[in-house]
C-alpha cells in the first residue's frame, strides 16, 4: 500500500469518503426513531462506568506493583 505525505492514498480517499457519508446517513435515520436517544445515552453511561471500573483495577494493581 502506496502511503502519501498525509498518510492517505488516494484510493483510501476515494473508498473511506463515501462510506463515511453513509455511515452518518445511516446514523442520524437511526436516531430519528423514537427511544434510540434513550438507548445510545444508557450506552454511553454503561461504558463510562465500565471503564471507571476497570481504571480502577490497573491503576489499583499497578499502584500495589510500585509500592505507591
Amino acid at each position: 500500500m502506496l502511503v502519501s505525505l498525509v498518510g492517505v492514498t488516494d484510493l483510501g480517499q476515494r473508498w473511506s469518503e463515501p462510506c463515511s457519508i453513509s455511515f452518518v446517513r445511516k446514523l442520524v435515520a437511526y436516531f430519528k426513531e423514537s427511544g434510540h436517544t434513550c438507548d445510545a445515552a444508557g450506552f454511553c453511561i454503561t461504558h463510562t462506568i465500565l471503564l471507571y471500573l476497570v481504571y480502577l483495577i490497573v491503576a489499583g494493581a499497578s499502584g500495589a506493583v510500585l509500592g505507591s
